[in-house]
């Protein structure tokens, strides 16, 4: 760190020359204290988190070209200094976030490697580079990263760790978490997601159902979104089903918020270049069908998402000063199968 402060990327390779190298300081001068609770604590954070003297590149190369160093980092990194936390350094991604899969969607820079497995498997996700690191280099504690889905348009800040532990204690520092006295004791089980159309995926979810029912010392509800909706629909909904309500109430926030929140980049290019940025062929796609969707549409979609919300939070779901929700919902999450990073994206 400079006296700005600011940062410097490190200018040196592997013995081989082949792979660039990382500053990792050591440990042996951190003191965990009060102020500092986080003090010692190795952490990378994606591409997107503004960090002082460094470029945000977005893995875009028109973005990369025109725009400069960061002047100042942004909040939540900030914070992360001074609770002590140790900086490493910044973490590829997908091109502003997106959802494209290696290799042919990736164009202007090469995604990360798994190093589960084969290496050979799509890392996946727009963090993928914090999930990559975390899992390749043992003397990484964390990774930052975002859920850019632009459906509220903002970006959360998510945290990658290896154990629960050690991740409580980062989110209850970095983010003011409180801690709950107890857990729910309720687990829903939705009949609209499940079963799972991969067996050896379901039996994973029926496994890790099997041992949270064990230690909660409850069994799983099983219930259906749409069921619930018909018995209790909202007023707000019209007397619209559950499916149809919500038909376009996502789509239109993501990709009004994905293609304008680059408005300002798309005129400073042209204004300083006289063309269009390029992207890539899933930004293409993004882009194009962002463009014909209206203000109109974007705020009816959060509005009808405002609903859905609400009536969750209503009529299935409840907060609770104790365990903090009243309940645990069991949701999927992506593909068990195998996604090999050369086989073609659809």
């Amino acid at each position: 760190m400079l006296n700005k402060p600011s940062y410097l990327a490190v200018q040196a390779v592997s013995s081989d020359g082949v792979f660039k190298s990382a500053a990792v300081p050591s440990r042996r001068y951190a003191e965990v204290s009060q102020e500092k609770p986080l003090a010692g604590v190795r952490i990378s954070i994606k591409d997107n988190f503004d960090l002082a003297g460094f470029k945000s590149t977005m893995m875009n190369r028109a973005y990369t070209e025109i725009y400069g160093p960061k002047d100042r980092s942004a909040t939540q990194v900030q914070k992360l200094v001074d609770l002590g936390a140790v900086i490493v350094g910044k973490t590829k991604m997908s091109a502003f976030a997106s959802a494209e899969e290696p290799t042919d969607q990736w164009i202007d820079y090469h995604c990360p490697f798994n190093p589960r497995g084969d290496t050979f498997q799509s890392p996946s996700g727009s963090t993928t580079g914090g999930a990559a690191s975390l899992a390749g280099y043992d003397w990484l504690d964390f990774s930052m990263g975002t859920d850019s889905k632009k459906v509220l348009a903002y970006d959360k800040v998510g945290l990658l760790g290896r154990d629960l532990k050690s991740l409580h204690h980062l989110a209850k520092s970095a983010l003011n978490l409180d801690d709950f006295k107890s857990p729910p004791k309720r687990i829903l089980y939705p009949t609209d997601f499940f079963p799972h159309s991969n067996t050896k995926q379901q039996a994973m979810v029926d496994d890790y159902v099997d041992i949270l029912e064990s230690y909660l010392g409850v069994k799983r509800t099983i219930f259906s979104f749409v069921e619930r909706w018909s018995q209790c629909p909202p007023d707000a909904a019209g007397g619209k089903p559950l499916k149809e309500f919500l038909s376009k109430s996502g789509y239109y926030p993501f990709f009004y918020e994905g293609y304008h929140e680059y408005d300002q980049f798309r005129e400073d290019y042209r204004q300083k270049f006289g063309k269009e940025p390029y992207v890539g062929p899933y930004m293409r796609f993004r882009w194009e069908n962002g463009a014909k969707v209206t203000k109109e549409q974007r705020d009816t979609g959060l509005a009808e998402l405002k609903v859905f919300r609400d009536w969750v939070m209503d009529s299935v779901l409840r907060t609770d000063s104790i365990t903090g929700s009243d309940a645990i919902l069991i949701m999927p999450s992506g593909n068990a199968g195998p996604k090999y990073r050369d086989a073609p994206n659809k």
